[in-house]
């Protein structure tokens, strides 16, 4: 795994996890992108209560309840649950690079 580029994500959340433990007052959070969505990084072991992460997920993984049968996948879970909380952000227009590119990422946006 540490000669793989996605072990820079799991190397954020150790860091992040050893400044949370300096700073118990403090609610930290490590933030990844769809690339951070690897196994590992969710089987970390998590070393303080004040540490959180967020991942744009990439992949809808089975999620397992207390006794570790599983009950779905992750978008199901969520669907379940209360919105906690909504924010509006807003993107800036941007013109594809390359015009046979087909990831709708990377496609044109328009407002």
């Amino acid at each position: 795994m540490e000669e793989k580029e996605s072990f820079r994500w799991l190397e954020g959340v150790r860091t992040t996890q050893k400044l949370a433990k300096q700073c118990p007052d403090t609610m930290c959070v490590s933030l990844g992108d769809s690339e951070s969505d690897i196994y590992e990084l969710f089987a970390e072991e998590r070393t303080t209560e004040n540490f959180h992460f967020i991942i744009r997920a990439c992949h809808d993984r089975v999620v397992a309840d207390e006794s570790g049968v599983s009950s779905g996948v992750i978008r199901d879970a969520l669907m379940t649950n209360e919105v906690l909380f909504t924010n509006e952000i807003h993107v800036r227009a941007r013109e594809q690079l390359i015009t046979c590119e087909k990831n709708p990422r990377r496609s044109t946006r328009y407002w």
